[in-house]
């Protein structure tokens, strides 16, 4: 989630914080609903509740931070058994596959740890669906802090409900699937005879980015041949490291990265920060788009995308993925900021004025002006008419 719109969001919290409602008992509520009222088609035949009691007790010892738990939920021979499955080839040996999968394993950890020291209670079990693959697949929203959000696939055996994948569903592969992908594009792809001119260029570019020497990076990318530029694995490997660094370092690259994806026919979820950062809203809208629908309809980005409709002045969406927001989530008063900033933004001040009645009326809030100024472009709407009658309507 990108973090302009995540500090605007922050500022929502904030006032939640402020109103006289226990937020306590919200969370919890909304815990409730989101574990319960889950579409026909995700609850996972005769073992929805073992999937359901699995994943919130990996929720929990998750959110205290017990990385041996989720250890212990890895099943390693399971992604051997994929790795081998998906990645047959006579070019490597029993001992290959088995260094893979213990590589797998290892980036699973580091994720997982990562993710976990954004900040406390912040993992989020949404919901499970069955795969056509005999797969469990499970969503979890993680906050980062002042980062934002991101959406983690856990990909589990039916069978023993232990973990073999995991996707970050802001890049474009899965853990496994990246790991031996680009294994297999440093070692066979690189050294082919169409390649390997190229060889040195395509390594230095990767080891510079590593350094983050973004420029030397960027010169070595652009010797490539296209083909080699629009490599997706290549271009995977580019954008999650450039999604580490602060967009001025990483701006160098956007023209040509876009390029590139859009020649693949993609428009990955990680570039939405550097659309908005650009004031490309539109585009920001499209990476958001790419996401699969199980992450689109969560109630953070249902948000995201409100705010970022009502920046390019499009009321209809705006106000329909506001008022998503608070039906994916009632009992949370985010929501209703989301829709009060939205019409902010939107400069419909009559709406604003009535949103302000519910969020008052339905968490017993008190509002002030130094509250709502918190709000982006709140200057507006505090000297209007509208609020300044609202105010002596609601004066004590």
């Amino acid at each position: 989630m990108l973090k302009r719109i995540h500090k605007l969001i922050s500022s929502f919290l904030l006032l939640a914080v402020l109103m006289a409602c226990s937020s306590t008992r919200e969370k919890t509520e909304e815990i409730i609903t989101s574990k319960s009222n889950e579409p026909v088609e995700s609850i996972v035949s005769t073992q929805s509740q073992r999937v359901l009691n699995f994943n919130l007790s990996l929720e929990e010892h998750l959110n205290k931070g017990e990385l041996d738990y989720f250890i212990q939920q890895i099943d390693e021979d399971k992604i051997y058994d994929v790795i081998k499955a998906r990645y047959l080839t006579p070019n490597l040996e029993e001992k290959d596959y088995k260094d893979s999968a213990s590589k797998v394993l290892d980036s699973f950890v580091t994720l997982v740890q990562n993710l976990g020291n954004a900040e406390s209670n912040n993992w989020h079990y949404l919901y499970s669906k069955p795969l056509n693959d005999n797969t469990i697949l499970s969503l979890y929203r993680i906050s980062l802090g002042e980062s934002g959000y991101t959406y983690l696939n856990m990909y589990l055996d039916p069978n023993t409900l232990k973990i073999y994948d995991l996707h970050n569903l802001f890049t474009q592969f899965t853990n496994l699937d990246f790991l031996v992908q680009y294994d297999s594009f440093i070692q066979v792809d690189l050294i082919n005879p169409e390649n390997l001119p190229y060889q040195y260029a395509a390594i230095f570019c990767i080891t510079e980015l590593v350094k983050n020497n973004v420029a030397a990076s960027f010169n070595h990318y652009k010797s490539l041949p296209e083909h080699l530029q629009q490599k997706p694995i290549l271009l995977d490997f580019i954008t999650r490291k450039l999604a580490t660094l602060p967009v001025p370092q990483a701006r160098i690259y956007l023209p040509e990265l876009i390029k590139a994806y859009k020649a693949n026919g993609q428009f990955p979820g990680m570039l939405e920060s550097f659309f908005v950062s650009l004031s490309q809203y539109s585009d920001a809208i499209k990476a958001i788009n790419t996401l699969p629908e199980s992450a689109q309809r969560d109630s953070k980005m249902q948000s995201e995308l409100a705010i970022l409709y009502a920046y390019l002045g499009d009321k209809y969406q705006a106000l329909h993925h506001a008022r998503n927001t608070i039906l994916s989530a009632p009992s949370d008063p985010e929501g209703f900021f989301v829709l009060l900033q939205v019409n902010i933004l939107i400069k419909d001040f009559d709406l604003a004025v009535a949103v302000l009645d519910t969020i008052n009326t339905a968490f017993d809030a008190n509002l002030t002006p130094a509250n709502l100024s918190l709000l982006e472009q709140s200057e507006a709407f505090l000297q209007s008419a509208q609020y300044q009658n609202w105010l002596m309507d609601n004066a004590v």
